[in-house]
């Protein structure tokens, strides 16, 4: 059985931020980037999901996102899809892998986007 825990939103990641663990730069066409959520925004460390709002801007192509435990097989369906110019969010159920990661894949055939991340709350 799971139990969900609320948090006060918290924005984990923003590319837009300066260049960092959380922040920029924006993530790459075809690119996959690691993000560390367990003890973050109030995520308990033996998190085994967490629920999230999704939100891409500034695409120059059109895309979408996936997103996954880091290290575990790609999943065949997509977070959020998007066309150039948009900005777009969209709310997900992400699991985390056995470390509290996740990996976000921006698929596109160039450019690339920004990707904020904010928490609500997680599952134990």
């Amino acid at each position: 059985a799971s139990t969900f825990n609320t948090v006060t939103p918290c924005r984990v990641v923003d590319t837009r931020d300066a260049a960092g663990l959380y922040g920029g730069p924006a993530l790459a066409a075809s690119g996959t980037r690691n993000f560390h959520l367990a003890g973050q925004c109030g995520v308990s460390a033996s998190a085994r999901a967490v629920s999230v709002n999704v939100t891409v801007t500034q695409p120059v192509a059109p895309g979408d996102l996936r997103i996954y435990p880091a290290g575990a097989t790609l999943p065949p369906t997509t977070v959020i899809n998007f066309r150039p110019g948009q900005t777009r969010a969209n709310n997900a159920v992400v699991a985390l892998s056995a470390t509290g990661d996740i990996s976000v894949l921006f698929e596109a055939a160039f450019g690339g986007v920004h990707f904020v991340l904010d928490v609500n709350g997680y599952f134990e």
